[in-house]
């Protein structure tokens, strides 16, 4: 049960922190006039579109991870 609730808490994060990865990837390939410098100083990637790329695996695993965890719930509940 405690696997399942780590579970849970791991994908919300996963998808918060996700979410944020992609919206300064896109803030710094639409704002930032140098876009390789913003990457590398604020990213720590190469590039804007690595940064985004790695916010949508980050989203697409956390939301796998959670399910699990959502799944792993339900079979834990007692049948009535």
């Amino acid at each position: 049960m405690g696997f399942c609730k780590a579970a849970r808490i791991i994908g919300y994060l996963g998808v918060i922190f996700g979410g944020l990865r992609v919206g300064m990837g896109v803030l710094g390939a639409v704002a930032a006039e140098p876009s390789s410098e913003f990457a590398r100083r604020y990213l720590g990637t190469a590039t804007t579109g690595e940064a985004i790329e790695e916010g949508f695996y980050m989203i697409v695993v956390s939301i796998l991870i959670g399910a699990i965890g959502e799944i792993g719930m339900q079979l834990a509940k007692p049948r009535a």
